[in-house]
């Protein structure tokens, strides 16, 4: 093929050159925007980390205390007797009482 006789209008040739040009600022465009987003995303996911982690931190502290209030009432029911629930059954009782006053009102 003999490229030497082949005859192309200024106008084609421009259009190419144009599509050219603007391939490559789409691309250089999209790549900046995917570099940007990436340093984002990177950012956000430290601060959702170090949120995550405070938030664990509090649940295990809470978590600790109720698990010491568990152990100190229970020595204070089984220290050298054995678990009565006569307390229990007059609060219930006391509770029923003023359920009852309550729904006479």
């Amino acid at each position: 093929m003999d490229f030497s006789n082949i005859k192309l209008s200024i106008g084609i040739v421009v259009a190419i050159i144009a599509q050219a040009f603007g391939i490559i600022w789409y691309v250089a465009q999209l790549d900046s925007t995917v570099g940007s987003l990436s340093s984002t995303v990177g950012v956000i996911q430290e601060e959702q980390t170090t949120v995550d982690i405070a938030v664990l931190q509090n649940d295990i502290e809470a978590l600790k205390d109720k698990i010491a209030m568990t152990q100190e009432m229970a020595r204070m029911y089984t220290v050298g007797k054995a678990f009565d629930s006569s307390d229990l059954e007059e609060a219930i009782e006391d509770l029923e009482g003023r359920v009852d006053d309550l729904e006479d009102d």
